[in-house]
């Protein structure tokens, strides 16, 4: 539990830090929240570069784990 508690608060410090920068309510309507918009804007593609690094860090270490296991 305190695990679960732990990566929840990690996950969602860095969307507070980035919250209100400059660009959200001041394009044309409708742009400022589209995906392209998350993708593209250093303040958000970090976030995203850094969920793809932790993903591909868990699912590689998934993987020797399980190869460790089907070897012993």
């Amino acid at each position: 539990m305190t695990r679960l508690l732990m990566t929840t608060a990690l996950t969602m410090l860095p969307a507070t830090l980035v919250m209100g920068h400059e660009g959200h309510g001041h394009g044309a309507a409708g742009q400022e929240n589209t995906l392209w918009h998350y993708l593209t804007e250093p303040q958000h593609a970090w976030v995203f570069a850094l969920l793809v690094v932790v993903a591909a860090a868990v699912i590689g270490y998934r993987w020797l784990e399980r190869d460790q296991h089907q070897n012993a």
